[in-house]
């Protein structure tokens, strides 16, 4: 079994060398410096890397599926209001990523073995509300085999929260190989959250 799994490892990294010598595809493990994002009401503002909503700046919240009551994840922001940390997370390719993801733009391990990945968010409000998204690279052998995004859109008050979330996760096909079968899915769906207090309450 060991044997079989380090040469189905040795398939896929050759696979990814051989497609990204043909392609010039990954081994820079950077995000960009800055994204675009669409706020609630359709307008659209350029969110640099590690920023978000002010509003939101050192918060920590859990989201819900707002049709089953179903936890998503728990998510923390930092001091410029842009994502910290996903965790808890069953929603967001949790196959691959694990309970938590950091979106700190250092290369972390998976829960897949030889896999790493590198996280940031992004993120603004206006009047119409917030918006943030957190974009994620996977890599095997230090060459790229997969891209995430999840976001939100939405209002608060201070305590609670709705509006829509979604996520994407996509990987090259024969990584497909050795990542869980949820490495490529996505939804869209309306959420809910409730701000956790400084007791963790």
């Amino acid at each position: 079994m060991v044997a079989d799994f380090r040469r189905l490892c040795l398939v896929v990294g050759t696979a990814c060398i051989v497609t990204c010598l043909a392609t010039g595809c990954g081994m820079n493990q950077s995000l960009p410096s800055q994204v675009e994002v669409t706020l609630p009401d359709d307008s659209t503002t350029k969110s640099k890397l590690g920023s978000g909503p002010v509003s939101l700046a050192n918060t920590s919240w859990s989201m819900y599926r707002a049709s089953t009551n179903r936890l998503l994840t728990r998510i923390r922001f930092n001091e410029e209001g842009g994502v910290a940390e996903l965790y808890d997370n069953v929603a967001v390719a949790a196959g691959v990523f694990g309970s938590t993801i950091k979106a700190d733009g250092v290369s972390h391990s998976t829960a897949t073995k030889g896999v790493t990945y590198t996280a940031g968010s992004y993120g603004a409000e206006n009047d119409s509300g917030f918006s943030f998204e957190l974009k994620a690279k996977a890599f095997y052998s230090g060459f790229q085999v997969g891209t995430g995004t999840a976001y939100a859109s939405g209002t608060h008050d201070g305590q609670n929260m709705e509006g829509i979330f979604g996520f994407k996760t996509s990987v090259t096909g024969i990584a497909g190989l050795v990542l869980p079968d949820d490495a490529n899915a996505s939804d869209e769906f309306e959420f809910y959250a409730t701000r956790i207090s400084e007791d963790g309450d």
